[in-house]
């Protein structure tokens, strides 16, 4: 009984509050219904409660539910940026015809990209080789007009 009263008090106010957090009315009415379903398998806790503290709690779940659907989403959009950087991960076939087109580098140009190629910056190759950090960039673009040329 206490809910029904609830809803007929408050639920202009509830969902005012959930559509202007998630500025859409659909979305608004769904975190409502979810806060009303969360209360009602809880109903045993209002009991206690005066209306403010009701409706207190009923703001605070709408918000709360609405910070969990938001990591949600920003969680499964991180997996999909990751899994689209994966697809750009070379492949096994470009890799063997890279290390083939290393290869054919004189040995100081070599090393250096092999080092790049493992993830290293230039400051970190440079220091690796005991050269600076802008001789190492130069020696990649040296690198990479190189193996464009081969191609």
């Amino acid at each position: 009984m206490v809910l029904y009263q609830v809803y007929e008090n408050n639920h202009h106010d509830f969902l005012r509050f959930a559509v202007s957090l998630t500025r859409n009315r659909e979305a608004g009415q769904d975190l409502v219904q979810s806060a009303y379903v969360k209360a009602l398998e809880q109903d045993e806790l209002f009991e206690w409660m005066n209306q403010h503290q009701i409706k207190g709690w009923f703001f605070t779940v709408i918000k709360r539910m609405y910070i969990d659907e938001y990591r949600r989403k920003k969680k499964g959009q991180d997996l999909m940026n990751q899994m689209e950087a994966d697809a750009y991960e070379p492949s096994f076939v470009s890799l063997l015809c890279t290390a083939d087109a290393l290869s054919n580098l004189p040995p100081p140009l070599d090393r250096i990209a092999s080092l790049r190629l493992d993830g290293f910056t230039s400051q970190e190759i440079g220091e690796q080789l005991n050269l600076p950090a802008s001789t190492v960039r130069n020696h990649l673009q040296s690198i990479r007009k190189q193996l464009t040329e081969e191609e």
